[in-house]
């Protein structure tokens, strides 16, 4: 099901012994705890637990409905987001992996790093899992198994959510664009149609997307390049909407700041840190969005 997140390990493992050569004599280098060598790959301790974790969630795909899988989906968020997390804050800074390997303990560190740097209004925290693909990122968030903490889950969460705003905040403009040249925007819903398809499944069943909404979606295009050019103030009274693809964001983003607002009470009555803040950047639901354009949720 997922493309692109490491090798299963089926093969023997062996360690692979890295060699230093001097002047005067041969130096064996201890191996990197943090890669082994499979047959001819190496496979780091986090792509094998991806593999991992994409084998549970396909078997969760398997044997779950899409109403189960969205209630299972919506329950992560609360633990690991929402209300859940914010009334185990305490115990989840304090989180360990159940591991003495160094590359997780390291990353799991980092993790409650970035979600008590972003909380108190950091734009510049580093996020462990920056550089992942949505696909791996809904399978570390996603994953109750107990192979990350609930801080590298959200911390892998909020970078989904980061990459979604940034896809958004782009096609907002080039929606404009495509509207104020032409009147429609086919080329618009075929790119949110696209978004979608590229979603994990486990996005795809959440709130924001009716079980039709693909349909929904083809139906709108076939729509749109049937129709001819017309003025741009035309689409605007016509009130195209964007299929909650930025309603969802902006909804989640308003359960954000009221979580947000529930830990800054706590910080200032505790002086301690609290939790993260799910987003870096504001999101196109304030910023970005066009007059043409509504948008309106589920």
């Amino acid at each position: 099901m997922i493309q692109g997140i490491g090798v299963v390990i089926t093969a023997p493992v062996s360690v692979k012994m890295d060699k230093e050569t001097t002047a005067d004599s041969e130096v064996v280098k201890e191996p990197d705890s943090t890669m082994i060598q499979t047959g001819k790959t190496n496979v780091s301790l986090l792509a094998r637990q991806l593999s991992e974790s994409a084998l549970r969630s396909s078997k969760r795909e398997q044997e779950l409905s899409r109403d189960e899988l969205a209630a299972y989906a919506k329950k992560q968020i609360n633990n690991f987001a929402l209300d859940g997390y914010t009334f185990g804050k305490s115990r989840h800074d304090l989180e360990q992996p159940g591991t003495d390997d160094p590359e997780h303990l390291a990353r799991a560190r980092q993790a409650t790093e970035y979600v008590n740097q972003t909380i108190n209004g950091s734009r510049y925290a580093k996020n462990p899992f920056a550089g992942l693909s949505q696909d791996q990122l809904a399978l570390i968030a996603y994953d109750d198994s107990g192979g990350y903490t609930i801080n590298e889950r959200r911390a892998a969460w909020c970078e989904g959510q980061r990459m979604k705003s940034e896809w958004a905040r782009g096609a907002v403009t080039r929606c404009q664009l495509e509207s104020a040249q032409t009147g429609r925007v086919p080329v618009f819903l075929t790119e949110v149609l696209h978004f979608y398809r590229g979603l994990p499944k486990i996005e795809q069943v959440q709130d924001c997307y009716p079980g039709d909404y693909e349909a929904e979606l083809l139906e709108k295009i076939r729509v749109e390049l049937a129709s001819p050019s017309r003025e741009s103030n035309e689409l605007a009274e016509r009130g195209l909407n964007l299929y909650d693809i930025l309603a969802s964001i902006a909804v989640l983003e308003k359960k954000e700041a009221e979580v947000k607002n529930d830990l800054s009470v706590q910080n200032h009555s505790a002086q301690a840190p609290t939790s993260a803040s799910f987003f870096d950047k504001p999101s196109p639901s304030r910023d970005a969005e066009p007059s043409s354009i509504t948008t309106t949720s589920n």
